[in-house]
């Protein structure tokens, strides 16, 4: 199983995306059925793989910016990502993608369609810099949150060092 992967409950339905695995970092979707998710025993409980590689360090596809796309877009592989909820979509930011190299793209998961959408960030250099003056730094084990309308994100990790910076 993955460890280190982004959980979230929405729509009454637990889901899974990527994390690290035996050697490897992933870039799966799964979700469990309502009846299951908490259950007094886990006897019958059934995950269902949505997307996603089944095999180690998948390499992903970012496809057109801002388009939604149900065959060729998925985040590559990733563990340590921040992720918030909003709207039926779940965004997600950063992320380790191999030991010492970051992500700083930003993407969502749309849990109607299962479809994922890149919505910007330019391809993980492992420095930590900013693309641009709009996208914090690459970094992984930042916490985000929406308040107020706003994301706001905080802190993490990047190539460069401890990020103790608040981003909105």
């Amino acid at each position: 199983g993955e460890n280190v992967s982004s959980q979230f409950y929405t729509h009454e339905s637990v889901y899974i995306f990527g994390g690290y695995s035996v050697n490897g970092y992933m870039n799966d979707v799964h979700h469990i059925a309502p009846e299951y998710c908490c259950p007094t025993t886990h006897e019958g409980a059934k995950w269902n793989h949505i997307k996603g590689a089944t095999t180690r360090n998948p390499t992903g596809n970012d496809g057109t910016l801002g388009a939604a796309d149900d065959d060729t877009v998925n985040p590559r592989g990733l563990a340590f990502m921040s992720h918030w909820e909003k709207d039926d979509k779940v965004y997600i930011y950063g992320g380790e993608w191999a030991a010492g190299k970051v992500d700083q793209r930003l993407y969502s998961f749309d849990i109607i369609t299962e479809n994922w959408t890149w919505h910007g960030g330019d391809a993980p250099t492992g420095n930590g810099a900013a693309a641009t003056s709009t996208y914090p730094g690459s970094r992984y084990k930042s916490s985000a949150a929406v308040y107020q309308g706003s994301l706001l994100l905080l802190g993490g990790y990047g190539s460069d060092g401890t990020h103790t910076n608040l981003r909105k």
